[in-house]
């Protein structure tokens, strides 16, 4: 029995959109592996914070500070350091790689005193440097 080329075309486009569909809901950052040190400093009226740290593998592509919502009294500003992690099917190095960040923002309030930045394994706090 052949199977004709028109069920061979509605077969393969479902697979591509079932597939798709999988993907999207795949969160698109990861946390990285660690935070190996973290710097925050008063620059031209913004906060400037800066954090190294590593991955688990190469591929790990736009790592970026993400400020994660905290209470109005809260003295510490909490971050999440996240990159886009390597795509599935393709073959990286699997070794500790060295990985940063920068965010510049606006100015937190008057009563936040640190930044701490959250990896997968670990989390570092630095004094805001005025």
């Amino acid at each position: 029995m052949a199977i004709r080329p028109t069920a061979m075309v509605i077969v393969s486009l479902a697979l591509a959109i079932a597939t798709s569909a999988n993907a999207a809901s795949l969160p698109r950052y990861r946390p990285v592996f660690r935070v190996d040190g973290v710097s925050a400093s008063i620059q031209d009226r913004k906060l400037v914070v800066h954090a190294d740290g590593a991955v688990s593998s190469g591929g790990w592509r736009h790592p970026r500070l993400i400020i994660k919502p905290s209470a109005q009294e809260a003295s510490v500003l909490e971050m999440d350091f996240v990159a886009d992690p390597p795509q599935p099917n393709h073959v990286f190095v699997q070794e500790l790689l060295p990985i940063g960040a920068d965010l510049s923002t606006d100015l937190p309030k008057a009563g936040t005193l640190a930044v701490s930045v959250a990896s997968q394994t670990n989390e570092v706090t630095a004094q805001i440097r005025r």
